[in-house]
């Protein structure tokens, strides 16, 4: 964790405050804490006027709201962004302002910040004449404020200067945009004051520049807010650029005003261009999301992720099919058997209420070249307990351009009904091969692997191991430990025989990870790389 924090995707959150749908879903303090929890590590705040004080909450929406008072919500982010013990603990925490507040409520605003966050409040640059910026290890477990910088003025001109003669560096405003993607921007004419402005140091907001301006000493410490319309179209015109963009500074993807149901975007292409801070609606259980707490356990839920070092190549383009690297990644993978499968919706208790699961492998890719794969098993029929495929042999094959920017979707469905019974992503590059347990997750994102001991037993060969590399998964079993692969299938005979839960849960500990050699060591052990 000691590159600049340019080079690490970083896990964020959209619209932090809401519950459910972006109309009519209430504020709540609890979302900070979930969010928190789950290793978010930039949260968003949009903050506005209600008489003397500022507040939390959706602004341009026509129905009446819940309101936050600011003041609890940075308490509450500052109580919980630093658990002792806590994975994510020990690296920056990002406040994303979305100020539309009078100077007066602004000054509280930082005032309030500085009261909650004390001494680990970035309030100046770590080093003098920096060019670059500062890794997590060396912010460590500090807060950054991401928001509007006034210009730095003389002292003697501030006393001098009005509010409307401040030269202010402005970003996007999520909240003022229109059903046709304008800024109603006609009650948007507020500044920034200098308390506020004061406390904002390496995340400063301002709009995308020209991507054939001259380079900036300076651009380090910016960050664009990008809509994903908006970003979507400038992946397909300016792709090489845009990585070139993201290389020196930071950018922050958000959704479409047209997501009403605060639904996600795809995080994968975003990705796979090097945007740092792709912020999804945390509170909304969808794939999307999935895919995104799965990528940030890859380092130990810190909320850091380093990028890929392919992004770092002059003009590269995961687009560009002259880039397409000559040997490929091919893997297959053969679903053995499964374990404690169940369709929530049937299990009513009854004869019968059983289901049928079969299994869907789709690889899933930021890069628009990628082959579209999808595989499926043959249906179990009435047998969630313990499905086996064994019998069938069935070796699914798959080739992959650039696993740096894909993933394997796993499903596990309930034929007939169609329900997913639990699902899985598996970044490409962390790959594994041997007898490996896939884990299992359910659609609000639980580990129902650790919970219910729901998983999936596969035999995965990976052509070109040698070249395939580990990235950041740390390894925590040691040789003298590590388990034969003849014990591992023995193991899972066992585990399709065994009736006794606490047997069985101890076998399951038995087995490997399908990305790592330890299947408790994504959940505990962040690198420090």
């Amino acid at each position: 964790m000691t590159r600049p924090i340019t080079e690490y995707y970083i896990a964020s959150s959209h619209n932090t405050y809401l519950e459910g749908d972006q109309i009519n879903g209430p504020c709540s303090l609890q979302v900070y804490v979930r969010s928190i929890q789950r290793g978010c590590r930039c949260v968003e705040i949009d903050c506005w006027d209600d008489d003397d004080e500022p507040t939390v909450y959706h602004g341009y929406c026509p129905c009446k709201r819940t309101r936050l008072a600011f003041r609890d919500v940075v308490n509450e982010c500052a109580k919980y962004a630093f658990e002792e013990d806590k994975p994510y603990a020990k690296f920056p925490f990002i406040l994303s302002l979305e100020n539309h507040c009078s100077i007066s409520n602004q000054k509280k605003m930082a005032d309030y910040i500085k009261e909650a966050f004390g001494a680990k409040l970035v309030t100046k640059q770590l080093k003098s004449g920096e060019n670059k910026m500062p890794s997590p290890s060396e912010i460590g477990p500090c807060c950054i404020v991401k928001g509007k910088k006034l210009k730095e003025l003389p002292i003697s001109d501030v006393a001098d200067c009005k509010n409307d003669e401040y030269d202010y560096v402005d970003e996007e405003d999520e909240s003022a945009e229109t059903d046709h993607g304008e800024k109603d921007v006609s009650n948007n004419t507020q500044v920034d004051g200098r308390d506020l402005s004061d406390i904002t140091v390496y995340t400063v907001s301002r709009h995308l520049k020209p991507f054939d301006e001259e380079a900036a000493d300076d651009d380090y410490k910016y960050i664009s807010s990008i809509k994903e319309g908006k970003g979507e179209q400038i992946m397909k015109e300016e792709s090489a650029q845009f990585i070139k963009h993201t290389n020196r500074e930071l950018a922050r993807i958000y959704q479409n005003g047209s997501r009403f149901q605060s639904d996600n975007y795809d995080p994968l292409p975003f990705w796979a261009h090097g945007c740092q801070v792709v912020a999804l609606n945390y509170q909304t259980d969808c794939k999307e999301r999935l895919k995104n707490q799965i990528m940030f356990q890859i380092n130990g839920n810190c909320g850091y992720v380093r990028k890929p070092s392919l992004l770092s190549i002059p003009n590269f383009d995961p687009n560009d099919k002259n880039q397409v690297p000559m040997k490929k990644t091919t893997f297959t993978i053969k679903i053995i058997s499964g374990q404690q499968f169940h369709n929530e919706r049937k299990n009513s208790g009854k004869a019968g209420d059983v289901c049928d699961p079969y299994v869907k492998l789709e690889l899933v890719s930021g890069s628009e070249l990628e082959d579209a794969q999808k595989r499926k098993t043959t249906t179990v029929k009435n047998n969630g307990f313990n499905p086996s495929w064994e019998k069938e042999n069935v070796k699914f094959d798959f080739t992959v351009k650039f696993p740096d920017f894909a993933m394997l979707e796993v499903k596990v469905l309930d034929n007939g009904s169609e329900e997913i019974l639990g699902m899985s992503y598996i970044p490409i590059k962390h790959l594994q091969s041997g007898y490996r347990v896939i884990e299992i997750y359910d659609m609000t994102g639980q580990n129902i692997t650790n919970s219910k001991g729901t998983l999936l037993f596969c035999e995965i060969a990976i052509s070109n191991e040698n070249e395939h590399s580990e990235g950041d998964i740390v390894r925590t079993v040691s040789p003298s430990n590590d388990i034969s692969i003849l014990d591992l299938k023995e193991s899972d005979l066992l585990l399709q025989k065994s009736k006794n839960d606490s047997s069985k849960r101890k076998l399951q500990k038995s087995v490997k990870c399908v990305i790592c050699s330890d299947r408790k060591c994504i959940a505990n052990n962040p690198i420090q790389k």
